[in-house]
C-alpha cells in the first residue's frame, strides 16, 4: 500500500474508530510496513505537540489545517516519504508556534495555581444591614465572577477592616483587577498574628507577588508556608517553589 488516509490514521491515534474499524485497522497494518510506518511517524508529531504542552497550540494548528482546505476537496493522501517531510515540516511548525504563544514562566506558573479559594459567608456572619449585598458578592465569587465580586467586597471592608474572611475574599476578588489592592487586604491579615487566614493570605500574596514578576518576594512567602509541613498550602508552596527555583 503506497497511500494513506491522514484523517483515518489520525482517528485511529485519537481512538476516534469503532472496535469494528479499530481491528480492521490494526490488521491492515500487519500487511502493509509502509501504512505501520506511517502510523509511527504521525505519533511522534502527536506525542511532540504534546510534549510541547499547549492545546491551544493543538487547535490553533487544526484550525490552520481546516481553514487551508478546500471546500469539498477529497480527503487528501501522502505517501510514506511525504509523511516524514510532513512530520517534520509540522514538528516545525508546533516549535515555532510554541515559542510566539507560549507565555512568560511567572504568568504560567500563576495561571496553574491561582484558584480562588471556596469561601462562603452564613447568616450568622452577616447582619440585616449588610446580608444582602455580600451573598450576592458571595454569589459571583462561588461563579469566578471575581471581578463582580470585588467592588461589594471592598464596601464592607473598608467599614470593617477586622474580619480576616472578608479580607480574604477581598483580596482574592481583586486578583482579577489590581494586584496592590489585593496584597494590601493580604498584608492587613499577616499584621493579625493569630488569624486562622494567614497561610491564606500568605499563599495568595506569593502568587500576587509572582503575578507581578517580584520572584523573590513570592518566594519568601512560599519559604514560610513550607516551613509548616502539616500546613494547608505546605504541598502547593512546595510545588510552586520548584518550579521558580
Amino acid at each position: 500500500m503506497e497511500q494513506h488516509d491522514i484523517n483515518k490514521i489520525d482517528n485511529y491515534l485519537l481512538g476516534r474508530l469503532s472496535t469494528e474499524e479499530r481491528n480492521a485497522f490494526e490488521q491492515e497494518m500487519e500487511n502493509d510496513a509502509t501504512l505501520k510506518q506511517a502510523v509511527q511517524t504521525q505519533q511522534l508529531v502527536l506525542q511532540a505537540v504534546d510534549t510541547i504542552g499547549d492545546l491551544r497550540m493543538r487547535k490553533r494548528i487544526n484550525r490552520i489545517h481546516e481553514a487551508s482546505k478546500p471546500k469539498g476537496a477529497k480527503v487528501r493522501t501522502l505517501n510514506s516519504r511525504s509523511w516524514a517531510i510532513a512530520a517534520i515540516g509540522l514538528v516545525a511548525l508546533a516549535l515555532c508556534l510554541w515559542m510566539w504563544l507560549r507565555p512568560p514562566l511567572n504568568e504560567r506558573l500563576y495561571a496553574d495555581f491561582f484558584e480562588p479559594h471556596p469561601i462562603t459567608f452564613s447568616n450568622r456572619d452577616l447582619n440585616t444591614e449588610v446580608e444582602r449585598s455580600l451573598i450576592e458578592a458571595s454569589r459571583f465569587y462561588k461563579n469566578n465572577d471575581l471581578k463582580s465580586a470585588a467592588p461589594i467586597f471592598e464596601k464592607y471592608v473598608d467599614i470593617n477592616t477586622a474580619d480576616d474572611k472578608l479580607l480574604l475574599a477581598a483580596g482574592i476578588s481583586f486578583m482579577e483587577i489590581n494586584n496592590d489592592k489585593a496584597l494590601d487586604y493580604f498584608n492587613i491579615i499577616l499584621q493579625h498574628a493569630e488569624s486562622s487566614y494567614l497561610d491564606h493570605a500568605r499563599w495568595y500574596a506569593a502568587l500576587v507577588y509572582l503575578n507581578k514578576n517580584e520572584t523573590e518576594n513570592s518566594k519568601r512567602q512560599l519559604e514560610q508556608l513550607t516551613e509548616n509541613k502539616n500546613g494547608f498550602f505546605y504541598q502547593k508552596a512546595e510545588s510552586l517553589l520548584s518550579e521558580i527555583n
